[in-house]
């Protein structure tokens, strides 16, 4: 085919191509907006171990001693001597000098029970303890072993608690006034305790 009018045969032109191989452009990073995540480090709480648990405290038994006292009557007035913070052996040796553990006794001067709470006592304990029954074992005990705590936490010498349950506190009063520590109604009752000791000690 003719490309030009002088008759001047061109030869064809070929097609050019680029040798160069064309290498697309990165993406661009916006540094100052491109957010890294860090990684999450998940915590696990060391569990702390369990307490251990406290021993449990021992509840204190009663000393039972081979005296004209039932056993139940013995625990029972353990328990109002631990309960009022009087001397358990001190009360037994107390019952046994007043009434040698006899509920029914009367005495001439108006002493009731097993602990001889005198007549004169009879209404402010009914007020105060609600008792009805005087000669009833376990109220004339409870009688007695509160009005020991009460003189317990006036007087720290057992001669004066016991003198002062004996005589009143007034007559002990007077008595002790005279230059006297001790009677022997008291001398009988610590001897009497020590002895019931005695026995604890040698079984």
């Amino acid at each position: 085919m003719n490309n030009h009018a002088d008759g001047t045969e061109t030869p064809d032109r070929q097609p050019t191509y680029s040798t160069a191989t064309e290498t697309p452009e990165p993406p661009s990073i916006n540094l100052t907006t491109a957010k890294i995540k860090k990684p999450t480090l998940i915590l696990t709480p060391t569990q702390a171990p369990e307490p251990e648990p406290e021993p449990e405290e021992e509840t204190p038994t009663a000393r039972i001693y081979d005296i004209p006292l039932t056993e139940e009557l013995q625990e029972y007035t353990f328990t109002l001597c631990e309960e009022y913070g009087v001397d358990y052996e001190m009360v037994l040796a107390l019952m046994n000098r007043e009434s040698e553990y006899k509920a029914g006794v009367i005495s001439k001067t108006g002493d009731y029970g097993i602990m001889q709470i005198n007549k004169v006592n009879h209404e402010w304990l009914r007020e105060k303890l609600g008792i009805t029954d005087f000669l009833d074992p376990e109220q004339s005990i409870l009688s007695g072993v509160y009005m020991l705590s009460d003189l317990t936490r006036k007087y720290e010498d057992p001669h004066r608690i016991l003198m002062a349950y004996n005589m009143g506190e007034r007559g002990a009063r007077d008595y002790v006034s005279r230059g006297n520590t001790s009677s022997s109604y008291s001398r009988y009752i610590i001897q009497r305790r020590a002895e019931l000791l005695e026995e604890t000690d040698g079984d």
